[in-house]
């Protein structure tokens, strides 16, 4: 799949998508939740794309905010290492 991205297009394919493809969250850590059903609420590249990960269906998964944030804290701690 081609790498692109654009406000406007994930805005009208992508987050939708992976919303109506994903309504639970996975949870960060995997089963963080423990069996509980979180609603999705965000939208993760699962490598960020400061790293390099591009904006395509298989790196993007859905999470609720609270994973969302620990992942965002957990990638800031490993890049001031």
């Amino acid at each position: 799949m081609t790498y692109f991205y654009s406000t406007r297009l994930w805005r009208a394919y992508w987050r939708p998508l992976v919303l109506s493809q994903e309504p639970y969250c996975v949870g960060y850590p995997t089963e963080h939740h423990g069996g509980a059903l979180v609603r999705t609420e965000q939208v993760d590249h699962i490598m960020p794309r400061g790293q390099g990960g591009p904006t395509t269906r298989e790196n993007l998964r859905g999470l609720c905010a609270s994973c969302n944030r620990r992942k965002s804290m957990d990638e800031g701690a490993r890049t001031w290492r």
